[in-house]
């Protein structure tokens, strides 16, 4: 759960709870395929493109938050 740069405590930091649960799971179905089950496939694109949204903007203004945290200083 942790890397050298020390990613688990620096989210555990700035996130608790389901956002960040929310977030990396998100991450984890896009980055980890599984050719037996696909997390998106192309119709997706058109039917889901409302709830892909809200889940874009939802991500990025949580990394967004992140990156302009000032630790340390």
């Amino acid at each position: 759960m942790d890397t050298s740069i020390g990613t688990a405590k620096l989210l555990k930091e700035y996130y608790e709870g389901e956002e960040i649960a929310w977030l990396r799971q998100l991450r984890n179905k896009y980055v980890h395929h599984n050719l037996d089950k696909p997390f998106i496939e192309m119709n997706d694109w058109f039917n889901n493109q409302e709830q892909l949204e809200k889940d874009a903007t939802k991500a990025m203004k949580m990394t967004i938050s992140a990156l302009f945290q000032n630790p340390g200083v």
